[in-house]
């Protein structure tokens, strides 16, 4: 009987240790899990960290991006319109070289001082001028001025028969509004009309208007109701010849029909500006 307790004892003994040590490992792994879990914890806060600094660093490039891309934006704009300030600057140094000379290419100007100015002025470019201070209708038949190709002197007529033109452009009669017959004015010329037609079948000619004086600067002789009443012979040249006849006038006369004070240095030559406005309406009527 005692035998079977002690060994009942012992059973039970070993049964409790086997429960403790069970409730033990238990307690350990209870332990170690709350360890585990603190790990997890503590990775995931680290990971956390790195995605917001990730996150950080993404906005701060985004940002950055977007400031880099206003600021191209921005340059792009100022270059834009310093661009186009530049185009403008260039555009407006073209516009005033093209207007430094005006092309009447394979040209000829015949006529007196005032024509000269066309010359003088450096207005017109690629034509060739034959022209003389004081010349008249009759001179330009008679009076040998001019050099030709072979070293001789000849009429104006002989020196603008040397070479072919596209178009010749007179202009006479400032000189001659003191004399006291029509018929002198018109025969002559008409002859000069008349003498290049026949040398100069297929060129365009040209008879323009006297041009207007500033009113101050007229007298008894010269005077713009003289010119008016000149103009009208002018005009009788042209229509029995078959040639153009340009009113240049209109392009330079005021509101009472005579040369603004600001367009002359003298009252009767045009100046630069006033060449200029001359040249250009004379090209706009003439070469399309």
């Amino acid at each position: 009987m005692n035998g079977r307790r002690k060994k009942h004892l012992i059973f039970i003994m070993l049964l409790s240790g086997a429960i403790l040590g069970g409730c033990g490992n238990k307690n350990q792994d209870s332990h170690s899990q709350k360890r585990a879990e603190a790990a997890v914890m503590e990775t995931d806060d680290t990971t956390t960290e790195i995605q917001t600094e990730e996150q950080k660093e993404e906005t701060t490039t985004e940002e950055q991006s977007e400031t880099e891309a206003e600021t191209e934006a921005e340059t792009e704009i100022i270059t834009t319109e310093a661009l186009e300030e530049t185009t403008t600057v260039q555009e407006q140094a073209t516009a005033a070289i093209n207007r430094s000379k005006i092309s009447f290419s394979n040209s000829a100007f015949l006529g007196d001082s005032r024509t000269e100015g066309l010359k003088v002025y450096g207005v017109v470019s690629d034509a060739d001028f034959y022209t003389s201070v004081g010349i008249t209708v009759k001179d330009v038949m008679e009076k040998k001025k001019f050099l030709l190709q072979d070293g001789t002197y000849g009429t104006m007529l002989d020196a603008v028969s040397q070479k072919n033109y596209d178009r010749i452009y007179l202009m006479f009669g400032i000189n001659e509004l003191g004399w006291p017959y029509k018929e002198s004015f018109v025969n002559y010329y008409t002859t000069i009309v008349n003498t290049l037609k026949e040398k100069f079948p297929n060129t365009d000619i040209y008879i323009q208007s006297i041009l207007p004086m500033v009113e101050k600067r007229t007298d008894e002789i010269y005077n713009n109701d003289k010119i008016r009443l000149f103009n009208t012979y002018i005009k009788e040249v042209a229509d029995s010849t078959g040639v153009n006849y340009i009113d240049v006038g209109v392009a330079v006369a005021d509101s009472i029909g005579a040369l603004p004070e600001n367009g002359s240095n003298d009252g009767i030559h045009l100046n630069k500006e006033y060449c200029f406005i001359w040249a250009e309406y004379l090209k706009e009527q003439t070469i399309k």
